[in-house]
């Protein structure tokens, strides 16, 4: 829609395929999340308890099978059951930060927001935050989570870019004030760190320290422990609408067995293979924890590319003034060059943002192939920029090859 025409082909190939690779990536990364968690609380709980990859491993192929066993039911119980998550969301935020902050001993506001460290080893501290910037911004990946659902959501066109705004707002908020609430509770930094050996997370041994109390932490831990889980149907939810919509414009292999639909209106054989691609994944690990790590860590390169190719595209279509204004009679005809929705930035605000946006997505796409430790060595180094290459490589190659013969981009279903 947005590109010129003759590129239509090569550049929404392209834009599908990362698109996918996001999405699994992130499903990966959700199951991984949520094993951990689980195994921190355990350590907690339990200092004895040394956790294993094969339990990693069990423990993710068990949340994978529950989100899709959520996934495989309808759409309707699907859509009450991320409208409980939202509602366990909220709830589970004052659930965790009201005990946090009226029991822990707090820090003064010079140390939450003048104090600095730079343990990767980096020669400045300003390179030592460019490095770190990736990982936090990857929290609040997915907001595009509706766009994948579309098809499945009613007036889409003024839901669906409204439900992307309010997650930024609610879900940037509620980050911004747990992030610094904990800063203030953390009582011992050194040991917070050190805690992330043995329970994986941090934060966990801030609870423990903050509250003085294990079972207090455990119940606070588990609070997270359930959203996390709870947000793996989601991610599921959207990496098999990408991957069955790519298969629809026959643009991934195997797209004949992937585009079928069940009776019950479910694209079932990506929602299945997008628990397989899991399974199969996380056997990585075995061998080396560090392979898994660079998957997990890929949907952020992965995604502010496609955030960037949809930006630049719709930048150059605002500048060259070749965005149709809105009709609410149109067909949704897209050969006479795009229109647009219901929903919009006014301008000069949403030429402002897109350039903004633009930028943004080539910094972080630059800075999230960076290790996170300066003189890395293999076990340290950032093997993201491997995987993304290869990736991105390997289906080029195949659109060269094949795909380039009967790929003409997105199919528009009458």
């Amino acid at each position: 829609m947005l590109c010129p025409k003759r590129y239509v082909s090569f550049l929404s190939y392209t834009a599908a395929w990362l698109t996918a690779l996001n999405w699994q990536a992130l499903s990966i990364a959700s199951a991984y999340g949520s094993a951990t968690v689980l195994q921190g609380i355990i350590v907690l709980a339990r200092p004895s308890y040394v956790p294993s990859v094969w339990h990693t491993i069990l423990i993710m192929w068990g949340w994978a099978l529950f989100a899709t066993s959520i996934n495989l039911t309808t759409g309707r119980l699907i859509a009450r059951f991320e409208a409980v998550t939202l509602v366990l969301h909220l709830v589970g935020f004052f659930g965790v930060l009201i005990p946090l902050v009226y029991l822990s001993p707090h820090n003064n506001a010079s140390f939450v927001f003048s104090t600095f460290y730079n343990n990767g080893g980096w020669p400045s501290m300003g390179l030592a935050f460019l490095v770190g910037l990736p990982p936090v911004t990857a929290s609040l990946v997915g907001a595009d989570c509706a766009v994948h659902m579309a098809e499945e959501i009613q007036a889409a066109a003024i839901i669906v870019p409204q439900s992307m705004m309010y997650t930024i707002y609610i879900n940037g908020s509620l980050a911004f004030a747990t992030i610094v609430a904990l800063l203030f509770c953390i009582t011992d930094l050194d040991a917070a760190l050190a805690a992330q050996q043995t329970m994986f997370y941090p934060w966990l041994q801030i609870f423990q320290s903050g509250v003085n109390s294990t079972t207090g932490a455990c119940l606070m831990a588990g609070i997270v422990f359930t959203l996390q889980v709870l947000s793996t149907v989601g991610t599921y939810a959207c990496a098999s609408r990408s991957m069955w919509s790519f298969a629809r414009d026959r643009g991934m292999p195997g797209s004949k067995y992937l585009v079928r639909i069940t009776g019950n209106n479910l694209p079932t054989n990506t929602i299945i293979a997008s628990m397989f691609i899991t399974v199969i994944l996380s056997l990585i690990v075995l061998a080396s924890d560090v392979a898994l790590a660079a998957i997990v860590s890929l949907f952020v390169a992965a995604t502010s590319t496609t955030y960037l190719m949809s930006c630049t595209l719709l930048l150059w279509r605002r500048c060259t003034s070749g965005v149709r204004p809105y009709d609410s009679g149109s067909s949704g005809d897209v050969h006479g060059g795009p229109e647009w929705g219901p929903w919009k930035l006014r301008e000069p605000f949403g030429t402002i943002n897109n350039g903004i946006a633009c930028v943004w997505n080539l910094f972080l796409i630059f800075w999230s192939f960076w290790p996170q430790q300066n003189n890395s060595t293999l076990d340290t180094v950032n093997w993201s920029v491997l995987v993304f290459g290869t990736v991105v490589l390997g289906s080029l190659i195949w659109y060269v090859v094949r795909a380039r013969h009967y790929f003409k981009g997105p199919i528009k279903e009458a």
